[in-house]
């Protein structure tokens, strides 16, 4: 559904990006991810999962550069270990990890003041 909105006119790209651009390092927490996508919307951050086939790093993160991502948050397995998220500020590239139950309070703060 996501890779469909993207398609059509006038898609957010258009009124400033994404909030936060959610990779998925491991199919296995494909469900997890997608947990932290609706609390975040939930909470008013436009943001989309990346539904694409490659597990690199690297070319997530071109893709969240792509839409225009404010953050990219990063969950892999030292984070799942460590119940926390690595949130990537896509203009600085600076990157700090955050407990998941702060995540939404975190980014709908710093993403308010960057709009």
């Amino acid at each position: 559904m996501e890779r469909i909105i993207g398609l059509l006119d006038g898609d957010d790209r258009e009124i400033g990006g994404l909030d936060v651009a959610v990779t998925v390092m491991d199919d296995e927490w494909a469900k997890e991810v997608m947990g932290f996508a609706g609390r975040l919307r939930s909470a008013g951050l436009r943001s989309e999962i990346y539904l694409g086939s490659s597990r690199k790093l690297a070319k997530q993160l071109k893709w969240a550069a792509d839409r225009r991502a404010r953050f990219a948050l990063i969950y892999g397995r030292q984070e799942r270990t460590e119940g926390l998220v690595t949130v990537r500020d896509m203009d600085s590239g600076d990157q700090k990890q955050i407990s998941i139950d702060q995540l939404a309070a975190h980014l709908t703060e710093r993403c308010v003041v960057s709009r």
